[in-house]
């Protein structure tokens, strides 16, 4: 039990924030203090305004957390049953959004045209907040639905209408509008439409080493029991270590594994509590890396040491892992049959019946000249080894690193292809720094290499990598 630690309950968080919209009293935030008390002026007077914000900031980095403790606040002000939540997560395009308002607010979708339905979404609100009610409506993972329609610039267009013009001044007072959103794409939209700086911005990070030491010290510190304390003899080494069960060097490996990433910070401190409280007296590094999800490790230490990006790797690994699959299960479990490189970046397979390309692009910024040997395919089909085939689609990976703006990664000319190609031609963006993304394809190439055998141990978890790896190929 947790209690030989000087604990009454296991502190930190092992769900994701959104987990919490029914009971968001759960939901504390640890550290970021001038970002906590920007919510607390919001809450303060939204019953005679309309308040707007942005939490801006990395993956796993509290935005969600951040989105849901402003929910927390308002109920600790107004009153729990005098709040209204309207919580969307990821819309996938403009059309998704909107009808998940409606949905939200039981409002009959009868019109097709959005600009109807957000007018009926207006009156709902004013409605509510005529009622009594504080109505907050929270955008999560709104990044998800600009990835979605940033190579249409009448989406693009009518969605920052949406945000801007309509969801973020919708009447007069008693409303709150906040989204979540990653950085680079805060950032391009920003820099492209400057009438979204009027939604305030709030910054989160990554934690740095010191700050991970008081974030763990701090959430232990909300579970301390003196009495445990006594019972156990711990006064000594809690005052010598905050962070104790952990050692020094176990908070030093913790941060390095999640590269200061709350989430992860929160997830592997609970696991490790767990499966230590039976074993161990105190949790150092060596104990960190044996419990800490394993396959996690491996593809960090693949995309740090063993196999870190380089573009010349990309389509050697791409068409080791398609070739794999092809050999190992044919064309049975996944739909799909590698047929072979077209050139040393295009790559091409059947998926489900179609014949698909896969071009690598390992550039920054994607311009016309780039995709014109891939618009050729696509127009006029491919020859592999004396035989003809059609195209039937292609997919343009785009490998950047996660802090590459939106606005960076497409010139105006190769927009304009993308426009004019329609369907047949897709573009996926892969991170080339992200663990779960360039690291999970690195550590599955080393493990069918045999230079990682551990890091698979049965055909379910294969599967798993697998499905996970068709989707980032954006080939699932």
């Amino acid at each position: 039990m947790v209690e030989r630690y000087g604990l009454k309950f296991n502190p930190f968080p092992r769900a994701e924030a959104e987990q919490y919209r029914s009971e968001p009293e759960k939901l504390d935030i640890v550290l970021f203090d001038y970002e906590r008390k920007k919510l607390e002026e919001y809450v303060r007077v939204v019953q005679n305004a309309t308040v707007s914000f942005a939490l801006i900031g990395p993956w796993g980095t509290g935005k969600t957390l951040f989105l849901l403790y402003f929910y927390k606040l308002l109920r600790q002000l107004y009153g729990v049953n005098k709040v209204k939540l309207i919580y969307i997560k990821a819309p996938s395009d403009n059309e998704d959004l909107v009808r998940k308002l409606c949905n939200e607010l039981g409002i009959s979708v009868t019109s097709k045209r959005l600009a109807d339905l957000l007018e009926v979404i207006r009156q709902k609100v004013k409605e509510l907040i005529n009622s009594g009610y504080i109505v907050y409506i929270a955008l999560d993972q709104l990044e998800e639905t600009y990835r979605n329609i940033i190579n249409d610039e009448k989406k693009v267009h009518e969605f920052v209408e949406i945000v801007r013009g309509k969801l973020s001044a919708m009447v007069e007072e008693g409303y709150a509008f906040g989204i979540s959103i990653i950085e680079p794409v805060w950032g391009d939209i920003i820099a492209r439409w400057s009438s979204m700086a009027g939604i305030e911005s709030i910054k989160l990070r990554a934690l740095e080493p010191e700050e991970t030491e008081v974030f763990i010290a701090k959430y232990l510190e909300k579970a301390r029991d003196q009495e445990l304390i006594k019972m156990y003899s711990l006064e000594e080494e809690i005052q010598k270590n905050p962070t104790y069960p952990f050692t020094d060097d176990a908070v030093a490996e913790i941060h390095r594994l999640s590269g200061g990433v709350q989430r992860n910070i929160c997830t592997w401190a609970y696991e490790l509590l767990e499966k230590s409280k039976d074993k161990f007296d105190r949790i150092d590094s060596f104990i960190v890396r044996f419990i800490i999800d394993k396959k996690l490790y491996l593809r960090q230490r693949s995309l740090e040491e063993i196999l870190p990006y380089h573009p010349m790797r990309v389509p050697m690994v791409i068409k080791e892992i398609l070739s794999y699959i092809w050999n190992k299960y044919g064309s049975s479990k996944y739909n799909i049959i590698w047929i072979g490189p077209v050139d040393k970046n295009a790559l091409f397979i059947n998926v489900a019946g179609k014949n698909i390309i896969l071009y690598i692009v390992t550039k920054q910024t994607l311009t016309a000249e780039d995709l014109s040997p891939i618009v050729k395919y696509v127009q006029e089909g491919v020859t592999i080894n004396s035989e003809k085939y059609k195209v039937d689609m292609a997919t343009v990976l785009q490998f950047v690193s996660q802090n590459t703006p939106y606005s960076k990664l497409v010139e105006p000319g190769a927009s304009a292809i993308f426009m004019k190609i329609g369907d047949k031609l897709k573009r996926k963006v892969v991170f080339r720094d992200l663990v779960n993304e360039w690291g999970r394809l690195a550590a599955f190439y080393l493990y069918i290499r045999n230079e990682l055998p551990t890091y698979i141990t049965s055909e379910d978890e294969e599967d798993v990598e697998i499905k996970a790896i068709l989707k980032i190929l954006g080939l699932a």
